[in-house]
């Protein structure tokens, strides 16, 4: 499993997401099946930046097919789709692309990003024909993975309207490092590695780009991790 997290409020969207990725085997004992979950690898990453103010993040299934990894599916999709491509078109394509190449596969997308001011966020399931679309009216945060805790705590916050991107990104980052120590103590440790942050402002003239850990502002150029991903 995984944790991935899209926060709006006013003046931004912060999106974060870890990097293990959990593998999954059987095992029979006194004719019993069970399920063994096992941490693969804690260097994964789960989030594509598709533009400055466009980001893609992922979780549950890592691999489309047998062959093709979700983080390549994206990158190969992000070289061919429109510059300009809206949140709600590039969810729509998501979904479309995913479903023409995979072998009955489920992933969970979240599609976060701003048509000019507008604050646009999706989630696609990729078992599903229909698209969600995430806080169309109001400000809060949209989760996927491993997220019961997390929705207990998010939910008892009220005031998303009054938050401040520092705000956000230290509630976001909190959340994400509480649950990467707690799952060291689960079965299999489902969430943890290197944490991803990154914020989009509202206003254009801000610039938005990775959070580097530990620092809310200034930023990394939202160019500079891309490098180490390919």
């Amino acid at each position: 499993m995984s944790l991935i997290i899209s926060m709006k409020v006013p003046e931004c969207i912060v999106v974060a997401s870890d990097s293990c990725m959990t593998m999954k085997t059987t095992k029979t004992e006194n004719d019993i099946k069970q399920v063994i979950a096992m941490s693969y690898t804690e260097h994964t990453p789960k989030m594509v930046v598709f533009r400055e103010r466009l980001v893609v993040t992922y979780c549950d299934a890592m691999f489309v097919n047998r062959s093709l990894s979700v983080l390549q599916f994206l990158k190969d999709l992000r070289s061919v789709v429109a510059k300009n491509i809206s949140p709600k078109q590039l969810a729509e394509r998501i979904l479309t692309e995913y479903q023409k190449v995979t072998d009955s596969k489920r992933t969970v997308f979240i599609i976060s990003g701003y048509v000019k001011t507008d604050a646009q966020i999706f989630r696609v399931d990729t078992t599903k024909t229909e698209i969600e679309v995430c806080h169309p009216d109001d400000f809060g945060p949209s989760l996927n993975g491993e997220t019961k805790f997390v929705h207990d705590m998010m939910d008892s916050i009220a005031n998303y309207q009054n938050m401040s991107p520092k705000d956000v990104i230290q509630l976001v980052s909190t959340m994400m490092d509480c649950m990467a120590s707690l799952s060291k103590f689960w079965e299999s440790q489902s969430i943890g590695g290197d944490i991803d942050l990154y914020i989009m402002f509202r206003d254009k003239s801000s610039k938005s780009g990775w959070v580097k850990t530990g620092q809310a502002i200034p930023l990394v150029p939202y160019g500079y991790k891309e490098a180490s991903f390919s």
